[in-house]
């Protein structure tokens, strides 16, 4: 429903598994992120928003200019949407990882 032909082949899949594994990890180093950042958190967030935010867009470009690798130049369906809010995804948990990096600790201001 709404997928193009070619993503239920195994690599497909494949590559939709490694993107929400990638996913996942960046909700939870952003959920680590909340007692202060940490190396383990920053990396997680990093590379979970990183890839929505890098895969979102190579989809959502392909699908504004009409590419032909789109779908193999078939129509994307519902693909296009879920690559549209993948990428407002990986741009947010970006923005938000990087004002909860350069916001100092409650500990800091209490102590100054």
């Amino acid at each position: 429903m709404g997928l193009p032909a070619g993503s239920t082949s195994f690599s497909g899949r494949f590559l939709m598994a490694v993107f929400g594994l990638l996913s996942m990890a960046g909700a939870v180093g952003l959920h680590r992120m909340k007692g202060g950042p940490t190396w383990t958190a920053l990396t997680l967030t990093w590379l979970g928003s990183g890839a929505s935010f890098a895969w979102g867009l190579w989809l959502t470009l392909n699908l504004v200019v009409d590419s032909p690798l789109a779908a193999d130049g078939g129509p994307m369906g519902l693909l296009g949407l879920v690559s549209l809010l993948r990428l407002l995804s990986g741009t947010v948990v970006g923005l938000i990882a990087a004002v909860q990096l350069v916001q100092p600790k409650r500990s800091d201001l209490v102590a100054a």
